[in-house]
């Protein structure tokens, strides 16, 4: 089979949408239509288990499916080529995968003067894709103490079923993230926050704006390979693209590339044990991040340069949409804005900074990710978005005084002004911060309109 085409069809005995995040080239019928929809089941057990593996992207492909299973247990599957008449009307509406400019631009041809619907669509990992929405109490930015088992004071927002003082609740996370909940869904953490979320886009309606990033992806995740049962953000785009006129495509990517959140770790680990870092997390960690930039910068103009060509391939020209890079807000403060002192571990044991704000980093790692390490990322990131020529988006100010237990900053607490602030947004049926820091809506709400700034150049 080396070099050689093949396609295999038939029941697998495995669900469809993980199968894909093995093997990319997975076509199955969906609830939506859309490839990237959950799968249409097609076994009586509720499962998606019939489809089809193929070593290479088939290109006008139908597939879709009915309910006269006779006597079997199993429903039939049919594939393809696009618009092939059925026999008999009872045949679900195709799921299509993969329809070339031409058949594309046709349809476009054919609709009204208006032309395609507009569209904003939000790329790449766990920063885009709103993961912070819930103001988690398990390490995310703004976290409450860990003690809390309630509302964690009225920011929790996944909190359900709670007592009246909200000491005690369940937690739901999927009213945060829906089916891409970290706890029962995907996991790429997609919340009703996130930045495209609230996007003010002339035409564009929230939903025909569409969140595809995932929490934890690099840019292999975004061009060629699948994650979380999902595939290739590209592949999704490009089904996005097939229907609607993409206005700005919003990139945020390289983060997990250059492993930042296991240079964080690592800064904690220098916090607790620092006989085993005796330069702090830069001594354990510099040389990998120095040595990983250039190739992450080529990786993010692939990236750039593949979402460029999906658009083209739907028959857009290049002036007719944007691309926007973004970098990533700088999370901590320098040593000296901390709002506990640091007190590393040195005989007696002194967790102050941890154990009052939950913040374990030493003066001269925070000082070293806040001047050193999110700077040249974001100088990398800048970097690429110039040789790729599409727009740059710097965030790495974004949080500017308000960055993790900062001291212009406050956690929440039973009588802070944070649960005020979130009382009063709930008593006017707005949507609560979804962070502890009790400053955090308002950056969340610059950002937003830091990214409706940079597309308010759009033709």
């Amino acid at each position: 089979m080396a070099g050689r085409r093949w396609r295999a069809l038939g029941d697998f005995n495995s669900a469809a949408a993980p199968t894909r995040g093995r093997f990319p080239n997975t076509f199955y019928a969906t609830k939506n239509g859309k490839p990237d929809g959950t799968p249409t089941t097609t076994q009586l057990s509720g499962f998606a288990l019939d489809y089809m593996i193929a070593s290479d992207q088939l290109k006008d492909l139908d597939v879709s499916t009915t309910g006269r299973n006779g006597n079997s247990d199993h429903f039939p599957v049919r594939f393809t080529p696009r618009n092939t008449a059925a026999c008999g009307s009872d045949w679900s509406q195709p799921t299509r995968y993969n329809y070339d400019a031409a058949v594309r631009l046709a349809a476009r041809a054919e609709q009204d003067a208006c032309g395609p619907p507009p569209a904003v669509v939000s790329m790449g990992d766990s920063y885009i894709s709103g993961e912070a929405g819930r103001a988690r109490r398990d390490g995310g930015p703004g976290t409450a103490p860990a003690s809390a088992t309630g509302s964690a004071w009225g920011t929790d927002r996944a909190a359900v079923n709670c007592n009246g003082d909200e000491s005690v609740c369940d937690h739901n996370p999927s009213k945060v993230y829906g089916d891409t909940s970290y706890d029962k869904g995907s996991g790429c953490d997609r919340s009703d926050s996130a930045e495209i979320r609230g996007l003010t886009v002339d035409g564009v309606p929230l939903e025909r704006r569409s969140n595809i990033a995932c929490s934890g992806v690099t840019t292999d995740n975004v061009t060629t390979t699948g994650f979380k049962g999902r595939r290739p953000q590209i592949d999704d785009l490009r089904d996005i693209a097939r229907d609607n006129e993409v206005r700005p495509v919003v990139l945020s990517i390289g983060g997990n590339d250059l492993k930042f959140a296991d240079i964080l770790q690592d800064c904690v680990k220098a916090y607790f044990y620092p006989s085993l870092f005796n330069k702090g997390c830069r001594g354990a960690k510099e040389k990998e991040l120095a040595d990983g930039l250039d190739p992450a910068r080529a990786k993010v103009v692939k990236s750039v340069e593949a979402i460029r060509n999906v658009l083209r391939e739907a028959g857009q020209e290049d002036g007719s949409y944007q691309i926007v890079l973004q970098s990533y807000p700088n999370p901590l403060p320098l040593g000296r804005d901390y709002r506990a002192p640091e007190n590393a571990p040195v005989p007696p044991a002194n967790y102050s900074r941890y154990l009052s704000g939950g913040c374990p980093f030493l003066d001269a790692d925070s000082d070293w990710a806040h001047s050193s390490v999110v700077p040249r990322i974001s100088a990398m990131l800048r970097g690429a978005a110039n040789e790729a020529g599409v727009s740059f988006l710097d965030l790495q100010d974004a949080f500017a005084g308000h960055e993790l237990c900062s001291r212009t900053t406050r956690q929440a607490g039973p009588y802070s002004e944070a649960v005020a602030a979130v009382r009063a947004c709930e008593s006017e049926g707005r949507a609560a911060s979804g962070r502890s820091e009790a400053v955090e809506q308002g950056v969340d709400d610059d950002v937003r309109r830091l990214t409706g700034t940079q597309l308010g150049h759009l033709p």
